[in-house]
């Protein structure tokens, strides 16, 4: 008899420099001073393998901090990888 293997929730956060790191709290800021309407344009999976995420999720939050943005329910996902 085999087991199935065990899944474990890891959360990592995107730093200014386009680097993955291990989630910290609170959350570090990633832009500040975007105003309404503006663009912004992030490379999520710069360089990167993206076969190993099958089932990630990538999440997308504003707001003036990780506890307001969290309660004023301003972070959802944008992507779950296959």
């Amino acid at each position: 008899m085999t087991a199935a293997p065990e899944t474990q929730e890891v959360f990592y956060l995107l730093d200014r420099s386009g680097q993955w790191q291990p989630l910290v709290w609170p959350l570090p800021e990633h832009r500040t001073g975007i105003q309404a309407g503006e663009w912004l344009h992030i490379d999520v999976l710069r360089n990167d393998d993206a076969r190993a995420l099958s089932g990630a999720e990538i999440w997308f939050g504003y707001g003036e901090g990780d506890e307001e943005m969290l309660a004023a329910g301003r972070a959802w996902p944008i992507y779950r990888f296959k």
